[in-house]
């Protein structure tokens, strides 16, 4: 066997070796994956509902805090409220629609 054979010969074993590496990188990079994805559709499904509900406690908190009894700051929450709580109606039919 001359040394071009012999050559070959290793850097074919080095080949072999360096995939079966990069096949256990990429299963366990699969599995990391897995669990950042099901993260990305936990935050899509519940984002807007978790942003009416603290901003709601906010308007809450704040109108508590302060003071403000008149009918319009309670007229002009209530609108808000409603809004919030329509943009997240229709984000979720939306994404039940997909």
């Amino acid at each position: 066997m001359n040394a071009i054979e012999a050559r070959i010969e290793r850097l074919v074993a080095t080949s072999e070796t360096n995939r079966e590496v990069l096949a256990e990188r990429l299963e366990a990079f699969e599995a990391q994956s897995v669990w950042a994805d099901r993260g990305y559709q936990f935050y899509q499904n519940w984002s807007p509902l978790v942003g009416s509900v603290v901003s709601t406690a906010t308007q809450l908190i704040a109108g508590r805090k302060t003071g403000h009894d008149s009918k319009f700051s309670k007229a002009t929450a209530a609108i808000q409220t409603g809004l919030k709580l329509w943009n997240l109606w229709k984000t979720s039919r939306i994404s039940r629609r997909q």
